[in-house]
């Protein structure tokens, strides 16, 4: 079946889950199903709080980072197929990403992408371009010993 991403309190019980038997939402209080029905009888579900508040600098889903253009994994993630968990704080094993430890499937510890989260809820993407990693920011800032001459 894969992951389900519900974007809308339900308009019949107002996001109230288990408050009743809610047969439209089936008891979650959150829905996709908003055809027909008045946009004020519903609003956005919140966000998660495993989803980071906002893309990282060096977020693969801004424009212009470096997996825009060369990550096929990221078509695939964008259809909410699994999930695409925030990057920082893994170690780099071998040129990629790696969590330390995982719980079926699932990395332990790393909060969701807010990148990620945000094209697959149909969401603002992020709104600045892709900047180069802090590494890379601290490298490029250091200045240069002066040259004797």
């Amino acid at each position: 079946m894969g992951l389900h991403i519900a974007r809308y309190t339900c308009p019949v019980c107002q996001g109230e889950p288990h408050a009743s038997a809610c047969l439209y939402c089936h008891r979650s209080g959150l829905t996709d199903d908003v055809e027909g029905w008045d946009p004020e009888d519903y609003t956005e579900a919140p966000r998660p709080p495993a989803v980071m508040r906002s893309p990282c600098g060096d977020c693969a889903f801004r424009t212009g980072s470096p997996e825009q253009e060369t990550d096929y994994e990221l078509n695939a993630l964008r259809s909410r197929e699994r999930v695409f968990y925030c990057h920082h704080g893994m170690p780099l094993i071998d040129g990629s990403y790696q969590p330390v430890a995982e719980l079926d499937g699932v990395p332990v510890g790393y909060m969701v992408c807010a990148g990620w989260w945000a094209s697959v809820t149909g969401a603002a993407p992020p709104a600045t371009p892709y900047r180069e990693s802090p590494a890379e920011r601290r490298q490029a800032s250091t200045p240069t010993p002066p040259q004797e001459q």
